[in-house]
């Protein structure tokens, strides 16, 4: 269980591209209302640290991908990140 004021310190990561990136790509990882963001384009998996950011241990965490233009887009294929928290 969680403890209200618990934040979240490090979050790794894995994310891939199953077809040719489309030119343009843009991921990523932001806490969940979008405020604090890490752009992790060139890097499928690793690590990065939200310590000092106030980012709640009971929010998620999302990947949001762009691609400038108009047209689909194949999914994203996320995996479940893993997180550390402090209180």
């Amino acid at each position: 269980m969680l403890l209200a004021n618990a934040t979240i310190t490090t979050v790794r990561y894995r994310w891939g591209y199953q077809f040719p990136r489309p030119t343009g790509l843009r991921v990523l990882l932001c806490n969940d209302g979008g405020t604090k963001c890490f752009d992790v384009t060139t890097v499928g998996s690793g690590t990065v640290n939200f310590d000092g950011e106030s980012v709640s241990a009971n929010t998620p965490v999302r990947f949001y991908a762009r691609v400038d233009g108009t047209g689909t887009m194949s999914p994203l294929i996320g995996e479940q990140g893993q997180f550390r928290s402090e209180l």
